[in-house]
């Protein structure tokens, strides 16, 4: 490609060769900057800007577009090229952060026609917000409700009036949240907020029936293929081996995951602990009951080899901001005083920077620790427990709390032997009763795509 100096009079300049429907020009010191030159059906040259670029998740090539010349001056296309060049460098997909904008500007410019529409399933649901606030109840469930709806419902059934949304529509809506978008947690999510959803209608007497009751069939269809959520042995292996050699996780993001893995506590609990929470003589985490999705206290053992991760942790925290208080978060991305925030979390989108890698989620790390030690002889409850699950009813009559609190520390020190020895071999927490095929019966296999 021909290379030009980024000023007014060479973009003005340079020609489209008579025979030639497109030229790409490049410049020197404005890496992937791109202007090309095209023939538009009437004759006339089109000239616009364009960034040509890696992705960040895929490694695969792309191109954006930043503007129209002259339309867009040459200081304007500087800028949108450095800012598309500064998300790179975060690990933002630019073009996904384009289309992300996007769709928030068109929820922005539909709220109105959502607002207006009498008994729309959207204005059902505003009412249905209010009393559940007047009522006192749980904001965070009432969070996970609206999220459900607003990604996945309102932008087909939105300014639908809700007494028109029969049985089949909303099967089919859910079938294809779970099918077609591949998103089977999210269709579950937003069949459970509907229904509840539908319920409240109903009392309103606005429609005479729940839509989403009893949708048995249609739940076990999306349940018939779940996605794989845990790590299994080879996987555990590349995670614990490759992990701190990713450049595109920032290193709290890196020591997060890692001790998420390690003893299991959920990422919003995580991102809730202060420094004034870990009790250091005692190896645990000691968590107020604010800070549990279930509201109950609870404590969480630090095997030696998580506090020694800790505290490489927190000496890099103490080396960017100085002098430690009690009251400072474990784990924060900018102000060590502000907790990362739990909607449109934070951390499940830094987690995705590393998909080019590994697929990972903070479920996936809980239900990896429940499959293996399950697999090792853990009971349910033992696991549970280390999970800081509210016990089922009755646990205490099998356990007294003195034998669950050693169980479950006694399980915690024992995962840490089986990850030291995944981390040495992929196939160590391979179960043994899964079929593996004889080691000479294997190499000959090897030998024939050699």
């Amino acid at each position: 490609m021909p290379k030009i100096a980024f000023s007014e009079s060479e973009v003005s300049r340079v020609l489209l060769p008579k025979l030639a429907k497109k030229v790409v020009y490049t410049f020197d010191n404005f890496a992937g900057l791109q202007l090309q030159l095209s023939r538009k059906a009437d004759g006339n040259v089109s000239r616009h800007f364009q960034l040509r670029y890696q992705r960040p998740v895929s490694s695969g090539r792309n191109v954006i577009r930043i503007g129209q010349y002259p339309d867009l001056p040459l200081s304007e296309i500087e800028q949108r090229y450095k800012s598309f060049i500064n998300q790179l460098k975060s690990g933002v997909d630019p073009q996904v952060e384009q289309l992300e904008q996007r769709l928030i500007a068109s929820r922005v410019t539909n709220m109105a026609l959502l607002k207006s529409s009498k008994n729309s399933l959207f204005s059902v649901f505003e009412r249905f917000k209010d009393d559940w606030q007047n009522a006192g109840r749980n904001p965070d469930t009432l969070a996970d409700y609206s999220a459900a709806l607003t990604n996945h419902v309102f932008p087909v059934y939105g300014t639908h009036p809700i007494n028109l949304i029969t049985p089949v529509m909303w099967d089919n809506l859910i079938m294809d949240i779970a099918n077609n978008q591949k998103k089977k947690g999210a269709a579950l999510n937003a069949h459970k907020a509907g229904r509840v959803v539908f319920s409240y209608a109903v009392e309103l007497n606005i429609i005479n029936a729940n839509p989403a009751f009893g949708r048995k069939k249609v739940l076990n269809e999306v349940r018939l293929h779940p996605t794989k959520h845990y790590l299994g042995s080879t996987q555990l292996h590349t995670f614990l081996n490759e992990l701190h050699q990713q450049d595109r996780l920032k290193p709290w993001v890196k020591v997060l995951a890692e001790v998420m893995l390690r003893v299991g506590v959920r990422s919003d609990e995580w991102t809730r602990v202060q420094m004034q929470h870990i009790n250091w003589q005692m190896m645990r985490i000691e968590h107020p009951a604010a800070c549990m999705k279930n509201k109950e206290p609870a404590w969480t053992h630090l095997p030696q080899n998580v506090v020694e991760l800790l505290l490489i942790h927190i000496q890099r925290i103490k080396e960017q901001v100085g002098k430690l208080t009690p009251d400072m978060y474990l784990f924060f991305d900018v102000d060590p005083y502000t907790p990362l925030p739990l909607r449109g979390s934070l951390t499940a989108k830094e987690f995705q920077k590393a998909h080019g890698w590994m697929h990972f989620t903070a479920k996936m790390f809980r239900k990896t620790i429940a499959t293996h030690l399950q697999n090792q002889g853990a009971s349910k409850e033992v696991t549970d427990a280390i999970l800081n699950h509210k016990l089922a009813v009755g646990v205490n009559q099998s356990y007294q709390f003195g034998t669950l609190y050693h169980l479950k520390k006694e399980w915690i020190e024992k995962w840490q032997e089986l990850l030291a020895a995944v981390e040495r071999d992929p196939r160590a927490l391979v179960p043994a009763n899964e079929s593996q095929l004889d080691t000479g019966l294997l190499s000959k296999v090897a030998g024939l795509f050699d």
